[in-house]
């Protein structure tokens, strides 16, 4: 049996306030659109990997939480009725932050104003999440620019915070079925994360590092 692969693509079409500032060069990043080309390139690179890799939200609109977990829920299920092992079972949760400050209102922002970084999150304590969260901060902190701080529940590992995930009270991750870590990739009302993450580089290492940080906690478990 496959390990089982749950992408979460956050928020949808119909998500009120899920998009970056419309930057002075037009461009704009909408949480929805990019979340879903993120988990749908990740997912097409795990499959290819060997893994059964499915997309929790194929909607262009968003979907209730209770609707995502009773999905994820029903994957579970069949994966263990046909013989998987409950340590091959993982769901993230792919998403954009953004932080409660106004961006200025010049015509050229500056992202020294504005928070900035990557993050992940996990419920509790369970020790696979908490692996599967670390495997993700040290890609990210391999991969990533080092002018983006890695943010951890000590501060930014660039300045050597240990690499650990951060805990919240999520729907998401607090019902989840299995394994479960929710991501937070770069802040898309900071100027310069925002460029980043509509560039290919961005998008690319973006992708990768979800990729190869899924495939190396999985490998511990085949």
């Amino acid at each position: 049996m496959l390990p089982l692969i749950i992408l979460d693509n956050g928020h949808g079409n119909n998500t009120p306030g899920k998009c970056s500032p419309l930057w002075p060069d037009g461009t704009q990043l909408l949480e929805w659109q990019w979340t879903r080309d993120i988990a749908s390139d990740v997912a097409e690179r795990l499959v290819l990997l060997g893994y059964d890799a499915r997309l929790l939200v194929t909607e262009k609109r968003d979907l209730p939480l209770t609707v995502r977990i009773r999905r994820a829920r029903e994957w579970v299920y069949e994966h263990r009725q046909r013989g998987g092992i409950a340590a091959q079972r993982i769901l993230v949760s792919i998403h954009t932050n953004a932080s409660t400050l106004t961006p200025p209102a010049d015509t050229a922002p500056s992202s020294l104003q504005m928070p900035s970084g990557w993050e992940a999150f996990i419920h509790g304590s369970d020790a696979n999440s908490l692996e599967l969260g670390r495997e993700l901060y040290l890609k990210a902190a391999e991969l990533l620019p080092r002018r983006f701080p890695i943010r951890t529940r000590s501060g930014n590992a660039r300045s050597g915070a240990p690499l650990c995930p951060k805990r919240a009270e999520f729907y998401l991750l607090a019902y989840a079925p299995c394994v479960a870590v929710l991501t937070e990739n770069l802040f898309m009302d900071n100027a310069d994360d925002c460029r980043y993450l509509l560039s290919d580089e961005g998008r690319q290492t973006i992708t990768k590092l979800h990729v190869q940080a899924i495939h190396n906690y999985m490998t511990k478990r085949l």
